[in-house]
């Protein structure tokens, strides 16, 4: 009963090991996931930007372009504050780092100056067009120093998983050692000590049996044909002679009745079941 237990409790160590070894690789891909994509967007806000600056470039002499203006900033603008504050829309949580956060609600002026400037499409001019496309340089430098926060706090994360598989690795193996040193390895030894038991027992019962066909048997047998051979025996001497041995006949199968008694008991005492 005692190593029904122990084997239960190592079975429901390493079980809860592997269980919470998943359910953390799965949490850690799901945050993994999450922070590429965070990386993602914000990468994509530099490219946005620019893309922003060609377009006014182009759309002070083109109307045409107005739509595709807006669209690009609507874009921008939307993936500024996602990374804020967060939105469930497009999956993408907000940013905790402080440093990147720090520099995005820097460049939170730029994007509103960049709205209101879209929304003035009709009174634009070149000096105007240069102006708003000289501080998208600032916000570029500003959003790749943001970028790079975002991936160094990734990159921790990222060791920090892998430190916590090395240790979950090495604790699962420590329970592997002190199962296998603890009840595999006496288990084996409680095995073999038992049919080392067994053995010695079986033979004691080969003993018991040679002593029950031979050694009380042979006398018996004796008995019995010199019982026959007094029956039919009418000399009074031969007669007498004949008891006189069967006496010491029935003396050596005592003996060895009382002999074969000890033997059983001992053979009893020695049972392993006993």
């Amino acid at each position: 009963m005692r190593l029904k237990k122990t084997y239960i409790l190592y079975f429901t160590i390493i079980l809860g090991l592997l269980l919470f070894n998943q359910a953390f690789i799965q949490y850690s891909l799901f945050r993994k996931q999450k922070d590429a994509k965070t990386i993602n967007v914000a990468g994509r806000q530099r490219m946005l930007s620019q893309k922003l600056s060609l377009l006014y470039h182009v759309g002070s002499t083109d109307p045409l372009m107005a739509d595709s203006i807006q669209r690009t900033y609507d874009l921008w603008a939307i993936s500024h504050y996602a990374l804020l504050e967060g939105n469930e829309a497009i999956e993408l949580p907000a940013i905790r780092d402080k440093k990147a956060r720090a520099l995005l609600e820097e460049l939170t002026p730029v994007i509103e100056e960049n709205r209101t400037f879209v929304q003035e499409a009709a009174y634009w001019n070149s000096s105007a067009v240069a102006l708003i496309t000289n501080k998208q340089t600032d916000f570029l430098y500003k959003m790749n120093q943001a970028v790079n926060f975002l991936e160094a706090e990734a990159d921790g994360k990222l060791k920090f998983v892998k430190i916590i598989e090395v240790v979950l690795a090495l604790i699962a193996l420590l329970t592997l050692f002190f199962e296998f040193r603890f009840l595999v390895i006496p288990a084996q030894r409680a095995v073999v000590k038992k049919n080392k038991e067994l053995d010695q027992f079986n033979s004691k019962l080969k003993e018991a049996l040679f002593m029950q066909n031979h050694i009380i048997r042979e006398p018996l047998t004796s008995l019995m044909l010199m019982l026959r051979m007094v029956q039919k025996e009418e000399n009074e001497e031969k007669r007498a002679l004949a008891l006189k041995h069967l006496n010491g006949v029935a003396d050596k199968i005592d003996n060895s009745i009382k002999e074969a008694n000890k033997f059983f008991d001992e053979v009893k005492n020695d049972s392993p079941t006993s």
